[in-house]
């Protein structure tokens, strides 16, 4: 974290993944524990219930939200404690190196797919499932992939097809240690499909994934 707290009404607040709690306290506070940094601090419960709604919320809410429906709850502190994560109203400043990594692997599936047909896809679809960190909470690392393929499809060479670029997020995650896999949607009625990437319950697409349409899944 770098800077002071600083947010306006269009800033959105998340969980972070790392945050864990100390249960079944013997006082009115509450032990947490940033685990990234090292940092803790004994907070009041209503300040614990209002991390616990955030991490039910992967999007998050804004500042205005929280202190109407948590009064009370410091925003400024958690910050300073590193257990929430502030994104502002522009979105997260783009990664340079993201975004050639990004275009790189871009690239080769592009090149991959080519020349091979779907089979890269296949491959990718039949992979067992990875291990890796599966978090609960959004990280703002999700948002800044999307982010940088959007930027890496102005560079030279790039694909903007969804398969592509799917293949391509699921390298640059599984290379970051999370637990990523393609997935390719649809719907019964429609003649189309979408490919993203999934970490768990997460979604990380550059593109506009259509939140009606459903996953393929084997047959048994």
């Amino acid at each position: 974290m770098t800077g002071g707290w600083e947010h306006d009404a269009l800033s959105v607040v998340r969980a972070r993944d790392d945050v864990r709690i100390l249960e079944d306290p013997t006082g009115p506070r509450i032990m947490v524990l940033a685990s990234k940094t090292g940092t803790y601090a004994r907070l009041p419960k209503r300040a614990v219930d209002f991390l616990r709604e955030l991490t039910g919320r992967p999007r998050g809410m804004t500042p205005l939200e929280a202190e109407r429906e948590y009064p009370g709850v410091r925003l400024p502190a958690l910050w300073e404690f590193g257990l929430i994560d502030v994104v502002p109203p522009g979105g997260l400043a783009v990664d340079r190196r993201l975004v050639l990594r990004l275009w790189l692997e871009n690239l080769r599936f592009r090149s991959a797919l080519a020349r091979h047909g779907w089979q890269p896809m296949a491959t990718a679809l039949d992979r067992p499932p990875t291990q890796g960190n599966t978090p609960v909470c959004r990280p703002l690392l999700f948002d800044a992939i999307e982010s940088a393929a959007r930027v890496s499809f102005s560079l030279p060479g790039t694909s903007r097809q969804c398969t592509t670029v799917s293949l391509a997020v699921d390298s640059v995650l599984r290379a970051c240690g999370y637990a990523a896999r393609p997935a390719v949607l649809g719907e019964h009625d429609q003649i189309f499909l979408h490919a993203c990437v999934r970490v768990g319950a997460h979604v990380v697409d550059p593109g506009d994934t259509l939140p009606e349409l459903r996953e393929f899944t084997r047959l048994g």
